[in-house]
């Protein structure tokens, strides 16, 4: 058992090396144990996770990027105004808020702005009709936000 706790990897073994390794810091985060030993020649190349477990790793990571800014004493990529998530909390549409938060009263200032039709954004932001993710990215510009503050990207 200790030879395989020693041995360097070779071959498949060691192109599998860097992906295990992740996935036992996502089991690390997640506080629980990996389903697989990470140290088996025979280990899977394949993990099953419930939607609970991978939510729960996602937000620990997202966390420990946030804690990561923090002990840098970095200002996060950017922050969000109580006022735009209240807004958000009520069902107000994420453009909205941050339209709204950032200074533009009219729907059609921002459109301008972000070199789309007012009429289509204002069809957005009621939810009529989804937005393109280029129409996101132009209206992510106009309001110096990065687009994933607009849009949940991993849906």
């Amino acid at each position: 058992m200790n030879e395989i706790l020693t041995a360097k990897p070779s071959g498949d073994a060691a192109a599998k090396t860097p992906r295990i390794a992740y996935l036992t810091r996502l089991a690390d985060a997640a506080d629980s144990e990996p389903l697989w030993n990470p140290q088996a020649p025979d280990r899977p190349d394949l993990v099953v996770l419930t939607l609970s477990v991978w939510d729960e790793i996602s937000d620990r990571l997202e966390d420990a990027q946030d804690a990561q800014y923090l002990t840098r004493g970095e200002p996060a990529p950017y922050t969000v105004p109580i006022d735009v998530v209240q807004a958000m909390l009520d069902g107000v549409h994420p453009i909205r808020a941050w339209r709204k938060h950032k200074g533009f009263r009219a729907a059609t200032d921002l459109a301008k702005a972000a070199g789309i039709s007012g009429s289509y954004l204002l069809e957005i932001e009621k939810g009529a009709k989804p937005g393109s993710i280029s129409a996101y990215a132009k209206i992510a510009s106009a309001l110096d936000l990065p687009i994933d503050a607009l849009v949940d990207l991993d849906d």
